[in-house]
């Protein structure tokens, strides 16, 4: 049977803690670990972060001894998971309750290298018409807007650690760094379906 984990990273992430909760809630059994990385916050957000989070015994919940950024975060939970592939998840985000479990489908149907779902930043409509609209990019396509968002991102673990995961010395652009790199060695597999609704960060 494929691994699956899923990480989600935050930092002060105080407004979002709700969301972290009821998005893991919805989502624990899906994946075989939920690694939340918070990136060396103010200690009484991590306390309030453990607090929340209590319930779920199986959740694996790491602190960064040093703010490390989004990318070192992300490559803190890479080296801690164990399984075959990894999902990301950012604190802000809102996705389809059945988005893992239509992921987990096509990873065990198609063994993708490198799978990316589309994204929104509109209001998400209440139902979800699964089908098999699945195509593989051959070409990299960035432009103006980028159709490839890291809480749209799952990879086979053990490509992102023999490429080097995130590079620890980019803050911003860090997910387009790594995208280019992959693109250089593997093809993307695409869901042209709407599963997260990712705020609009200016």
């Amino acid at each position: 049977m494929i691994t699956h984990d899923l990480i989600i990273t935050t930092y002060n992430s105080y407004k979002y803690l709700k969301n972290i909760y009821y998005f893991i809630n919805q989502n624990k059994s899906i994946y075989k670990n939920i690694i939340c990385v918070d990136d060396h916050s103010d200690y009484n957000f991590f306390l309030k972060l453990k607090d929340k989070l209590k319930e779920f015994e199986d959740v694996k919940i790491l602190r960064n001894k040093y703010n490390l950024g989004p990318s070192g975060s992300r490559n803190e939970g890479i080296k801690f998971s164990s399984s075959e592939y990894i999902t990301f998840h950012d604190p802000d985000d809102h996705v389809f309750k059945s988005r893992g479990i239509y992921i987990k489908k096509i990873i065990s149907e198609y063994k993708p290298n490198v799978l990316f779902h589309d994204f929104t930043l509109l209001d998400l409509p209440n139902k979800i018409k699964f089908s098999n609209k699945l195509e593989i990019h051959n070409g990299f396509l960035y432009l103006f807007k980028s159709i490839y968002v890291t809480p749209a991102f799952t990879c086979k673990r053990e490509i992102l650690l023999n490429e080097g995961c995130y590079n620890s010395k980019l803050r911003y652009a860090e997910d387009l760094d790594l995208y280019i790199r992959l693109k250089n060695k593997y093809k993307f597999f695409f869901i042209k379906e709407k599963l997260v609704k990712i705020t609009n960060r200016k």
